[in-house]
């Protein structure tokens, strides 16, 4: 699912920055969005492949990627230079032995326990990248002023809908074991979940893109700095 959204995805983010240089636009907006996305399947891809059930099939493939990552990092700090205009999947991740989350994991994410390591990796990934995250959000939606705030929604969304998309396809292919995939009469209730989890951080970053004003600091602020 990671290749998908690259190949798709991430493919079509590349298109529209090379768009917004041509014409002499920004391309910071989604510049950070894909930073996010591409930050999250980084991290996910790469620990994943050395720690899972694949680890000892890591060749030349992978060294290949390695260089990938470190031309992109380039870029990401290339974007950021750019002027400006789940804890019930974590505790099931790290096989936690309520009897709440193992039903849980029976019926509706039996794919949190795939051995291939992705799904444990991509809930602790979740946990460190959306944990603080959300700590700085709520300060910036309490406290005026936060010009970091929209830059701030557009990466942790970029990098939320990468995961999820990975996430809900991998839970639901055809090439997932089937003892890993989730029950047809569980499958409503997973994608409620789940694309609510994704939606709404979504909604969060256009409310902050597109109402900026609050998170602009007072002319007198900025003379004082």
């Amino acid at each position: 699912m990671i290749s998908y959204w690259d190949g798709c995805v991430h493919y079509l983010m590349y298109l529209l920055m090379i768009a917004a240089i041509t014409w002499g636009d920004s391309y910071r907006a989604i510049g950070l969005y894909w930073v996010g996305s591409f930050l999250m399947s980084s991290m996910v891809y790469i620990l994943g492949s050395a720690v899972g059930k694949y680890g000892s099939q890591v060749g030349f493939v992978f060294v290949l990627h390695m260089l990938h990552v470190s031309v992109s990092v380039w870029a990401c700090f290339q974007i950021f230079s750019q002027p400006s205009t789940r804890d019930v999947q974590l505790a099931i991740a790290l096989d936690c032995s309520s009897k709440w989350c193992q039903d849980y994991s029976r019926r509706f994410e039996p794919y949190l326990k795939d051995p291939s390591a992705y799904p444990k990796v991509q809930m602790l990934v979740s946990m460190l990248y959306s944990g603080p995250y959300y700590v700085f959000a709520l300060y910036g939606l309490l406290v005026p002023g936060c010009e970091w705030m929209p830059d701030l929604t557009l990466v942790h969304s970029g990098a939320l809908a990468q995961a999820q998309f990975c996430h809900i396809g991998a839970s639901l292919h055809t090439r997932t074991p089937f003892s890993f995939r989730v029950p047809a009469d569980s499958q409503p209730v997973f994608l409620l979940v789940n694309v609510l989890y994704t939606l709404v951080p979504h909604f969060l970053c256009y409310r902050c893109c597109a109402q900026p004003a609050f998170f602009v600091k007072p002319v007198d602020q900025k003379k004082q700095e």
